[in-house]
Formats: C-alpha cells, structure tokens, sequence
C-alpha cells in the first residue's frame, strides 16, 4: 500500500522533469545567439556548435534525472 503511494507521488515529477534539460539548452543557446551585432558566419558557426553541445548536455542531464534516487 505506502510502496505504491510512493509511486504515485514521484512518477508525475519524474515526467515534469524529462523537459528540463531541453528547456536549459535552449535558454542558453537563445541568450548566446540573442544578440543581433554578430556576424551572421560567426552566428551560424555557434549555432552548430552549440546544437552538438546540447545533444551531449541533454543526454547527460537526463541519464543524471532518470537515475534512481536512494
């Protein structure tokens, strides 16, 4: 009975939690790129570098959130 209670209560966190590592890649790579004084090569050169970034942020981020706490 409580071991299921348990499992009620942290499965909708655990879904809320998923988005989190896209949203805080994407709030960085917006703040990088905001600013409209860059050249537009230098732009595009830190756009791509950011999107290889971010695959490997978001993925270690949500290996990190999808452990099991204990």
């Amino acid at each position: 009975m409580i071991s299921s209670l348990k499992d009620l209560i942290a499965k909708p966190i655990d879904k809320k939690l998923r988005f989190l590592p896209f949203a805080l890649v994407g709030l960085v790579a917006f703040a990088i790129n905001s600013n409209p004084d860059l050249h537009p090569y230098l732009q595009i050169s830190i756009v791509l570098f950011e999107a290889k970034l971010g695959i490997v942020i978001v993925y270690f981020l949500a290996k990190k959130l999808s452990k099991p706490v204990r």
